[in-house]
């Protein structure tokens, strides 16, 4: 598949672009795409119970401690603090700069959310952007896929 891709690249930048055989490959892809989506997806997954019984335990009880402990305030501030204030807002439009700026006024309840044994609903709600590939995307394959976390998500990874 990623060899079919190549040649459409390919195939776009060149000089003689020949848009039937452009998109003759680009059906190919699509095809070949299609069909190891096929081969790759279950559409009636059973017996979780049989096979998770023979999974070995991974989180001991002492690993389970540490991930569940409680998380000082000093920590929270510490890791909201070493984020890029304005790197990429997550879907509510806010950045790291916003809860640093005004630690003052949102510090506690920022702390309180990390006390809390509460997930917020869209915590883990994301913005999927599409990134070109190439100068002139004609179709999906030719675009990337990136995605813009909420900075709440991203602090909870540096409390590690």
């Amino acid at each position: 598949m990623q060899e079919l891709q190549q040649q459409l690249e390919t195939m776009y930048e060149a000089d003689d672009f020949d848009g039937e055989e452009y998109r003759s490959l680009e059906n190919r892809l699509m095809e070949a795409s299609n069909e190891e989506e096929r081969i790759f997806t279950s559409s009636n997954p059973f017996g979780f119970d049989e096979v998770l019984s023979s999974v070995q335990q991974r989180v001991s009880p002492a690993m389970n401690a540490m991930l569940t402990r409680q998380v000082s305030a000093a920590k929270v501030k510490c890791a909201l603090f070493q984020m890029p204030p304005t790197k990429s807002p997550g879907p509510d439009g806010m950045t790291a700069l916003f809860f640093q700026k005004y630690w003052h006024v949102v510090g506690e309840d920022v702390r309180s959310f990390f006390h809390s044994e509460k997930l917020l609903r869209g915590i883990n709600h994301t913005h999927i952007i599409m990134v070109p590939k190439v100068k002139c995307p004609m179709n999906m394959t030719l675009l990337r896929p990136i995605s813009l976390l909420k900075g709440s998500w991203v602090c909870s990874q540096k409390l590690k």
